[in-house]
């Protein structure tokens, strides 16, 4: 009994110190996950990146909605989400900005890691739906973009990367909802009647950091 005792103890201990190892390795506790297949800008298809603004002040601390900016804890997360998608090795040669401030102040932040792409940011981007949101998505890969970046608002943005996670069949790790300055990004058939997810490339969640 006394061996068998010490031998529990040593798996114990042999536990816990991985555990430990594991719990101190830099990144990789859910600040962001790669997909099942990360292949880096070898892949093929088409990949878009979608972006929810980070954390803004109240509409009552803003002259209107449209002109909430970025809070100190929103700035903070912005420059995190562009430091997971450099570290993902993500870049971008288009970008669709909502014109409001809280966008515009994320994509300033992220804007530098994804290679400072060309920039279209419509009003009708301004809270646009999930079905806005995927028609200036095809709009764009028409037009010849190839890697495409939204920063956009809830309830479209969160429904948009949603439908993407499932057409894909990876919602592992997928937030309810969708956080603020919260990024994910999918290879995608561009070509198919509706736009089509792959495969999930990165996902990252500001809450899990």
């Amino acid at each position: 009994m006394a061996r068998l005792l010490s031998v529990w103890r040593g798996r114990d201990v042999r536990c816990l110190l991985e555990t430990a190892r594991l719990w101190t390795q830099p990144r990789r506790r859910g600040c962001y996950r790669a997909g099942s297949r990360e292949t880096g800008q070898r892949r093929i298809m088409p990949v878009i990146i979608l972006v929810r603004h980070a954390k803004a002040v109240d509409r009552m601390d803003a002259e209107d909605d449209f002109e909430r900016g970025l809070t100190e804890r929103g700035r903070a997360d912005a420059d995190r989400a562009g430091a997971a998608l450099a570290g993902a090795g993500l870049k971008a040669d288009r970008a669709l900005v909502s014109p409001s401030r809280r966008t515009r102040e994320t994509w300033a932040r992220i804007a530098p890691a994804l290679g400072d792409p060309a920039v279209d940011d419509p009003m009708a981007l301004y809270h646009a739906s999930q079905d806005m949101l995927e028609r200036a998505a095809r709009e764009a890969f028409a037009d010849g973009a190839e890697r495409i970046v939204l920063v956009g608002h809830n309830p479209g943005i969160g429904a948009f990367v949603h439908g993407l996670a499932a057409a894909a069949g990876d919602n592992q790790g997928l937030p309810r909802g969708w956080p603020t300055a919260a990024a994910a990004a999918f290879a995608v058939d561009a070509a198919a009647p509706a736009l089509r997810a792959r495969e999930r490339v990165l996902l990252f969640n500001p809450k899990e950091c």
